[in-house]
């Protein structure tokens, strides 16, 4: 009896290790995020925001408007790092597929930021945190562009 029960605890053991990977199971990986302006300190100026992307699974983007890509914008006070909701914003990525034989993408993104980018009413340093979402609902890591000094 308890050979019996041993086995069947083996089988189902193995059967829940041989479980393969949903395609919504990897998540975009962002990196390299920076910010480049003609000139920074001029609240006219726009500024392009760049950073690298990977999905295994290549489901970034949509065919419509919908946003998959956030930026949320801070200022060091202090100690502190401070969020500013109202100079975040977000963007619709284009729909981007991959060669069917590698599902697999990669790149950079680059981003247009509308002046004033940065909050003029303040002297403190600034800089955006950046998430995507795939198709499948899947975040990316939060990825933080430098601070910048006003």
């Amino acid at each position: 009896m308890y050979r019996f029960c041993f086995v069947v605890a083996v089988f189902v053991f193995g059967l829940s290790s041989c479980e393969k990977d949903e395609v919504g199971d990897f998540p975009p990986e962002i990196s390299n995020a920076q910010i480049a302006s003609t000139n920074p300190n001029d609240i006219n100026a726009t500024a392009i925001l760049s950073f690298e992307y990977k999905d295994e699974n290549g489901d970034l983007g949509t065919e419509d408007s919908t946003s998959s890509c956030f930026l949320n914008y801070h200022e060091i006070s202090g100690n502190d790092t401070l969020d500013f909701p109202e100079f975040s914003s977000s963007y619709a990525l284009p729909y981007l597929t991959p060669n069917a034989a590698d599902p697999s993408i990669e790149g950079t993104i680059q981003l247009n930021l509308e002046a004033p980018y940065f909050n003029i009413a303040s002297d403190s340093a600034w800089a955006y945190s950046i998430e995507i979402i795939d198709r499948a609902g899947n975040s990316s890591n939060q990825l933080y562009t430098p601070f910048y000094d006003k």
